[in-house]
Protein backbone atom coordinates (compact mmCIF):
# COMPACT_ATOMS: atom_id res chain seq x y z
CA UNK A 1 0.00 0.00 0.00
CA UNK A 2 1.34 2.81 -0.56
CA UNK A 3 1.17 6.50 1.71
CA UNK A 4 0.35 9.66 -0.16
CA UNK A 5 0.55 13.01 1.19
CA UNK A 6 -2.29 15.92 -0.16
CA UNK A 7 -1.77 19.52 1.06
CA UNK A 8 -2.06 22.71 -0.20
CA UNK A 9 1.34 24.15 -1.51
CA UNK A 10 3.84 24.53 0.97
CA UNK A 11 2.26 22.70 3.24
CA UNK A 12 5.48 20.66 4.26
CA UNK A 13 4.33 17.07 1.68
CA UNK A 14 7.68 16.52 0.42
CA UNK A 15 9.61 17.84 3.67
CA UNK A 16 7.15 14.92 5.48
CA UNK A 17 7.93 12.22 3.00
CA UNK A 18 11.86 12.30 2.95
CA UNK A 19 10.69 12.03 6.79
CA UNK A 20 8.42 9.58 6.98
CA UNK A 21 10.46 7.55 3.99
CA UNK A 22 13.58 7.27 6.29
CA UNK A 23 11.02 6.76 9.40
CA UNK A 24 9.31 3.64 7.75
CA UNK A 25 11.98 2.29 5.37
CA UNK A 26 9.89 2.74 1.87
CA UNK A 27 10.91 4.50 -0.40
CA UNK A 28 9.98 8.34 -1.59
CA UNK A 29 8.87 9.48 -4.43
CA UNK A 30 7.50 13.76 -5.34
CA UNK A 31 5.08 13.60 -8.14
CA UNK A 32 6.14 16.79 -9.22
CA UNK A 33 9.42 15.56 -9.72
CA UNK A 34 8.09 12.26 -11.54
CA UNK A 35 6.73 15.22 -13.63
CA UNK A 36 9.91 17.07 -14.12
CA UNK A 37 11.55 14.08 -15.24
CA UNK A 38 9.46 12.20 -17.22
CA UNK A 39 8.93 15.82 -19.11
CA UNK A 40 12.42 16.95 -18.95
CA UNK A 41 11.28 20.68 -18.24
CA UNK A 42 10.34 22.46 -14.72
CA UNK A 43 7.10 22.71 -13.58
CA UNK A 44 7.43 26.75 -14.69
CA UNK A 45 7.78 25.02 -18.35
CA UNK A 46 5.22 22.88 -18.76
CA UNK A 47 2.41 25.38 -17.73
CA UNK A 48 3.75 28.20 -20.08
CA UNK A 49 4.32 25.71 -22.59
CA UNK A 50 0.71 23.45 -22.19
CA UNK A 51 -0.84 26.14 -19.29
CA UNK A 52 -2.74 24.34 -16.35
CA UNK A 53 -4.50 21.88 -18.45
CA UNK A 54 -1.32 20.08 -19.85
CA UNK A 55 0.19 19.90 -16.24
CA UNK A 56 -3.01 18.44 -14.54
CA UNK A 57 -2.96 15.54 -17.60
CA UNK A 58 0.95 14.68 -17.01
CA UNK A 59 0.37 14.72 -13.51
CA UNK A 60 -3.15 12.23 -14.01
CA UNK A 61 -0.58 9.83 -15.91
CA UNK A 62 2.41 10.02 -13.57
CA UNK A 63 -0.21 9.15 -10.46
CA UNK A 64 -1.70 6.26 -12.80
CA UNK A 65 1.91 4.49 -13.12
CA UNK A 66 2.60 4.99 -9.06
CA UNK A 67 -0.70 3.36 -8.33
CA UNK A 68 0.83 0.26 -9.67
CA UNK A 69 3.58 0.61 -7.49
CA UNK A 70 3.57 -0.69 -3.44
CA UNK A 71 4.90 0.47 -0.46
CA UNK A 72 5.96 3.99 -1.82
CA UNK A 73 5.75 7.00 0.43
CA UNK A 74 4.39 9.46 -2.24
CA UNK A 75 4.63 13.41 -2.03
CA UNK A 76 1.72 15.02 -4.60
CA UNK A 77 1.39 18.30 -5.50
CA UNK A 78 -1.01 20.84 -3.87
CA UNK A 79 -3.37 20.66 -6.93
CA UNK A 80 -3.14 16.69 -7.62
CA UNK A 81 -7.46 16.61 -6.38
CA UNK A 82 -8.44 19.35 -8.52
CA UNK A 83 -8.63 16.08 -11.32
CA UNK A 84 -11.67 13.67 -9.86
CA UNK A 85 -10.00 10.95 -11.66
CA UNK A 86 -7.23 11.30 -9.13
CA UNK A 87 -9.40 11.93 -6.46
CA UNK A 88 -10.40 8.28 -7.33
CA UNK A 89 -6.74 7.11 -8.26
CA UNK A 90 -5.69 8.15 -4.03
CA UNK A 91 -8.01 5.95 -2.73
CA UNK A 92 -5.80 3.05 -3.84
CA UNK A 93 -3.37 3.87 -0.88
CA UNK A 94 -3.71 5.45 2.40
CA UNK A 95 -3.86 9.59 2.23
CA UNK A 96 -3.32 11.85 4.84
CA UNK A 97 -3.89 15.39 4.77
CA UNK A 98 -1.50 18.18 6.05
CA UNK A 99 -4.13 19.86 7.18
CA UNK A 100 -3.10 24.08 7.75
CA UNK A 101 -5.15 26.97 8.71
CA UNK A 102 -4.78 29.89 6.49
CA UNK A 103 -3.63 31.91 9.07
CA UNK A 104 -0.76 29.62 10.13
CA UNK A 105 0.13 28.51 5.91
CA UNK A 106 -0.03 32.45 4.41
CA UNK A 107 3.28 33.25 6.13
CA UNK A 108 4.67 30.25 5.00
CA UNK A 109 4.17 30.93 0.85
CA UNK A 110 5.58 34.31 1.42
CA UNK A 111 8.62 32.72 1.83
CA UNK A 112 8.58 29.65 -1.24
CA UNK A 113 9.82 30.44 -4.53
CA UNK A 114 6.85 31.58 -6.62
CA UNK A 115 8.96 30.83 -9.85
CA UNK A 116 8.26 27.22 -9.11
CA UNK A 117 5.13 27.35 -8.52
CA UNK A 118 3.03 29.35 -10.72
CA UNK A 119 -0.14 29.20 -9.02
CA UNK A 120 1.18 31.41 -6.23
CA UNK A 121 1.74 34.22 -8.73
CA UNK A 122 -1.72 36.08 -8.65
CA UNK A 123 -2.83 37.87 -5.89
CA UNK A 124 -2.92 36.69 -2.30
CA UNK A 125 -6.61 36.59 -2.05
CA UNK A 126 -6.89 35.03 -5.26
CA UNK A 127 -4.56 32.05 -3.33
CA UNK A 128 -6.40 32.56 -0.69
CA UNK A 129 -9.68 31.63 -2.20
CA UNK A 130 -8.05 28.35 -4.04
CA UNK A 131 -6.75 27.43 -0.63
CA UNK A 132 -10.46 27.55 0.24
CA UNK A 133 -11.64 25.74 -2.56
CA UNK A 134 -9.40 22.54 -2.47
CA UNK A 135 -9.09 22.15 1.21
CA UNK A 136 -12.97 20.13 1.14
CA UNK A 137 -11.85 18.20 -1.46
CA UNK A 138 -8.39 17.04 0.71
CA UNK A 139 -10.58 16.18 3.55
CA UNK A 140 -12.76 14.05 0.83
CA UNK A 141 -9.82 11.67 -0.13
CA UNK A 142 -7.96 12.04 3.12
CA UNK A 143 -8.04 8.88 5.11
CA UNK A 144 -6.25 10.77 7.69
CA UNK A 145 -5.97 14.25 8.69
CA UNK A 146 -3.08 15.65 10.60
CA UNK A 147 -4.01 18.91 11.98
CA UNK A 148 -0.60 21.76 11.58
CA UNK A 149 -1.85 24.61 12.96
CA UNK A 150 1.53 26.32 14.49
CA UNK A 151 4.70 25.37 13.46
CA UNK A 152 7.58 25.79 16.33
CA UNK A 153 10.89 26.35 14.38
CA UNK A 154 12.68 24.74 17.90
CA UNK A 155 10.26 22.42 17.59
CA UNK A 156 10.36 21.52 14.57
CA UNK A 157 12.42 17.71 14.93
CA UNK A 158 9.89 16.51 17.35
CA UNK A 159 7.14 17.68 15.44
CA UNK A 160 8.26 15.59 12.33
CA UNK A 161 8.99 12.50 14.32
CA UNK A 162 5.68 12.51 16.22
CA UNK A 163 4.01 13.03 13.04
CA UNK A 164 5.94 10.10 11.18
CA UNK A 165 5.09 8.34 13.87
CA UNK A 166 1.39 9.02 14.31
CA UNK A 167 1.25 8.11 10.28
CA UNK A 168 2.97 5.23 10.25
CA UNK A 169 1.14 3.44 13.12
CA UNK A 170 -1.91 4.08 10.81
CA UNK A 171 -0.65 3.52 7.36
CA UNK A 172 0.46 -0.62 9.23
CA UNK A 173 -3.00 -0.59 10.88
CA UNK A 174 -4.93 0.31 7.46
CA UNK A 175 -2.57 -2.51 5.80
CA UNK A 176 -3.87 -5.18 8.63
CA UNK A 177 -7.16 -3.99 7.45
CA UNK A 178 -6.61 -4.27 3.96
CA UNK A 179 -5.15 -8.06 4.75
CA UNK A 180 -8.38 -9.27 6.14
Amino acid sequence: MNLYLVGFMASGKSTLGRFLSEYSGRSFRDLDRIIESEANLSIREIFEAEGEVGFRRRETEALEQIVKLDGFVVATGGGVIETASNRDLLQNGYTVFLDWSWESLAPWLKKVSRHSRPLLEQEDENVQLLFERRRPLYNQVAQRVEDIREVDHNGLGEMLNNLCEGIHEALLEAERKALE
